[in-house]
């Protein structure tokens, strides 16, 4: 699963804290963070549900 943030200056940081709120409610659905990562000014949050993390495990 990826979230991504277009702009996270935009709006006063809007966009960054829907982003926030978004990766908060699939970890509290059973994803995990996998990492957050910056391309050309875009932020982007990987994560994996639980079985992809068993699956990655095995």
């Amino acid at each position: 699963m990826v979230v991504k943030s277009a702009d996270p200056e935009a709006l006063q940081g809007a966009s960054l804290t829907k982003m926030f709120n978004e990766i908060e409610t699939l970890i509290v659905n059973g994803y995990a963070l996998k990492f957050v990562t910056e391309c050309n000014d875009e932020i982007f949050a990987f994560l994996l549900n639980e079985s992809e993390i068993k699956q990655t495990q095995s």
